[in-house]
């Protein structure tokens, strides 16, 4: 008796899933475009997607956007609390390790509130703020991408991004004070110290170079000096490998200049 009671009750537990509403967002458009490689025809039905910026895009993106929207708010009951539970869990007060360089401890935070991560320094037992990505830009687009500091942590190389663009500006901030020194370094890709701390090794990526798919190049960079001054070293012979330059950073009395070029794919 019990096995008979168990299958109605099995068959009216699956009635809301009979009856749930069918998904059919916008059909997708196909657009082949075949290229050979190595040898072998490789077809793309949607390649036309990858232009972010093209009316079409556009257009596919906000009705397949409205469709699930729509399909959700009609399907779905809203749970009460949920959202406000997410964002209490997002926005709350966040600290990163500590690390150190020199005599130096430093550590990343972002309070609840905040946009943007803020890197702090410790002095004496004390936390003081080093520098904050809104006091560049208070959109609070622009975040934290890179830091280098030099072997006693008197300077820092501090890099930002906007909206994760991966297009890099360098400040070099005096840590005593917070103070920028210098112009701004544009479209820097990679910043590292020289042994002396009295130059710096960096590459350039701009939009530009990332669209015509040129080889990223290396320099040689005066501290203090214009940007544009800066001493062409190396470069990759093919845009999708890469090169980089760098000098050895122990107190050891010896010091070696490395250059190395790679496949990026190995």
């Amino acid at each position: 008796m019990k096995i008979l009671l168990f299958l109605p009750l099995f068959l009216l537990s699956m009635h809301p899933l009979v009856a749930q509403v069918p998904f059919n967002p916008p059909l997708t458009r196909a657009l082949p475009v075949t290229d050979t490689l190595h040898g072998r025809h490789i077809t793309d039905k949607y390649r036309w997607l990858e232009d972010k910026s093209s009316p079409d895009v556009i257009a596919w993106t906000k009705a397949q956007h409205d469709y699930t929207l729509n399909y959700i708010n009609a399907t779905m009951s809203e749970i009460k609390g949920l959202r406000d539970e997410f964002m209490s869990y997002l926005d709350r007060d966040l600290k990163g390790a500590p690390f150190f360089r020199g005599m130096r401890q430093f550590f990343q935070a972002k309070k609840k509130g905040d946009l943007q991560y803020k890197l702090y320094s410790i002095e004496n037992g004390n936390e003081r703020l080093l520098f904050d990505p809104l006091s560049i830009d208070p959109t609070g687009r622009t975040s934290i991408s890179g830091m280098d500091f030099n072997r006693d942590a008197s300077k820092l190389a501090m890099g930002t991004q906007t909206k994760g663009d991966e297009i890099n500006f360098y400040r070099i901030l005096d840590v005593a004070t917070g103070k920028q020194e210098g112009a701004i370094l544009n479209n820097i890709n990679g910043f590292d110290w020289t042994y002396d701390q009295k130059h710096a090794y960096f590459s350039i990526r701009t939009k530009e170079i990332i669209k015509s798919q040129e080889p990223i190049k290396n320099y040689l960079w005066s501290v203090g000096t214009p940007q544009e001054s800066a001493e062409f070293l190396s470069a990759p012979d093919d845009a999708k490998d890469i090169s980089g330059v760098w000098d050895t950073d122990e107190e050891t009395g010896q010091n070696y200049t490395f250059f190395m070029k790679g496949d990026f794919y190995s």
